[in-house]
């Protein structure tokens, strides 16, 4: 299952407060937040412009175990899904720094003996 790639820890945080997470205190670029659903679950969540999937990952499997879900149960309930053929920021900009078309370069020299 792949996970969504251009998720903010904004947007995340809006989406956990669907399943009764509130946030508790903030540290620099970082919030705890707490639910009290299904006892008590805490989990801390990067303020940035767009989480690491392994953050992003790692988060999901949290939150999906304390609920009782499987990650793509919590997608379908926090409507992160994955939208298929839709080109994200990230993916414009990996797609530009591609290296160029080889057919298109000149061939090179050949060093002489």
């Amino acid at each position: 299952m792949k996970l969504p790639r251009d998720v903010s820890g904004a947007e995340l945080l809006q989406a956990l407060r669907r399943l009764g997470y509130v946030a508790v205190r903030q540290s620099s670029s970082y919030v705890r937040i707490t639910t009290q659903r299904n006892a008590e679950h805490h989990e801390v969540i990067p303020v940035h412009n767009e989480l690491r999937a392994r953050n992003l990952s790692s988060i999901l499997k949290s939150v999906a175990g304390h609920h009782q879900m499987t990650v793509e149960e919590l997608l379908g309930v926090l409507d992160l899904v994955i939208v298929p053929g839709l080109r994200t920021r990230r993916s414009w900009s990996r797609n530009e720094r591609a290296s160029p078309d080889v057919s298109a370069a000149p061939p090179r020299p050949r060093a002489s003996e």
